[in-house]
């Protein structure tokens, strides 16, 4: 087994030096992800023009800068990064600001510190999801039930209050039929390869700005799955109304021809969804994790390219 194996998410004390400016890297790009995702208007979510919840832009940007170095830090393993990055943002913000956030983006942050090639990083995090050991696993547990993300974990099977029995990919599948973050284990990211990519390409190609580009990634989800907090919240019902209408939006923006035309609707949309105190969170989770996904693709994509010399 060689440093680059990614067998295990990681082993202390043997990070190599490649692996460690690329988790530098890493960390950088994970925080570039995090503050586009606020300056995307996200109805429902907390966003730059308005916050919600009991929450502030601020809070999420304090969150992101204290776990990004912990993030990148390949000396902790991958449960460990998630424990202790919730930890460290539970003491400073006393709130659950970025759980959904720390466990899919740990595990892909890993990845890329361990893969080649953009095309190698699906493969790297499968491998990486299927290798969580049993206290890894512990860890993501304690982090879980330090959240308290309203009814995560509270499940007959692999409960997060007791010591886990199988290994996290194993314990997230119990929950994948409900909860977004926990697909994303079972599914190796699907929906962000499937759904979200594809949406930030298509916001590209209508030359959309990167945080409008967000925006879409996020009412794409919305629009296409019951978002798994809402749905453990306020149940399905809700959740299905909810994405009703974010397909209506997003249908709505295919016709428009006035870009002025989209914010004013998505606005209104916003107010009435923090007015009824829905927060779709793992929908802007999942546009985090896509952010970073399109982001660390390009920089292996660019660290692979020949370079050619221009003629004088």
């Amino acid at each position: 087994m060689t440093d680059d194996d990614p067998r295990q998410p990681s082993r202390p004390g043997q990070v190599s030096e490649s692996q460690k400016i690329k988790s530098q890297q890493a960390a950088r790009a994970y925080l570039w992800a995090c503050h586009l995702e606020l300056e995307a208007l996200k109805p429902g979510n907390v966003h730059i023009y308005a916050d919600g919840h009991g929450m502030t832009v601020a809070d999420f940007r304090r969150s992101a800068t204290l776990t990004a170095p912990i993030l990148g830090d390949l000396s902790r393993s991958c449960g460990e990064r998630i424990r202790d990055s919730v930890m460290v943002t539970m003491d400073h913000l006393g709130c659950n600001t970025n759980l959904g956030i720390l466990l899919l983006c740990a595990p892909l942050l890993t990845a890329f510190s361990h893969a080649a090639t953009a095309d190698d990083l699906a493969i790297k995090l499968n491998k990486i999801l299927n290798n969580f050991t049993l206290a890894d696993t512990a860890a993501v547990f304690a982090a879980i039930a330090r959240a308290n993300p309203g009814g995560l974990g509270q499940v007959r099977d692999h409960d997060v209050h007791a010591p886990p029995t199988v290994c996290l990919r194993e314990a997230m599948g119990k929950a994948a039929k409900r909860d977004s973050i926990a697909r994303q284990y079972t599914t190796g990211f699907k929906d962000i390869f499937g759904l979200g990519i594809p949406a930030y390409h298509h916001a590209q190609s209508r030359d959309w700005s990167p945080a409008w580009s967000a925006s879409y990634i996020y009412m794409t989800f919305l629009a296409t799955r019951m978002d798994g907090h809402v749905r453990r919240r306020w149940g399905e019902k809700t959740a299905r109304h909810l994405r009703m209408h974010a397909q209506q939006k997003i249908n709505a923006l295919e016709s428009m021809n006035d870009f002025k035309d989209w914010p004013p609707s998505w606005k209104n949309f916003d107010h009435d969804l923090k007015q009824q105190g829905i927060n779709p969170g793992s929908s802007a989770d999942l546009t985090v994790t896509t952010l970073l996904m399109v982001r660390l693709q390009d920089m292996l994509q660019e660290m692979h390219t020949p370079f050619k010399e221009g003629k004088s």
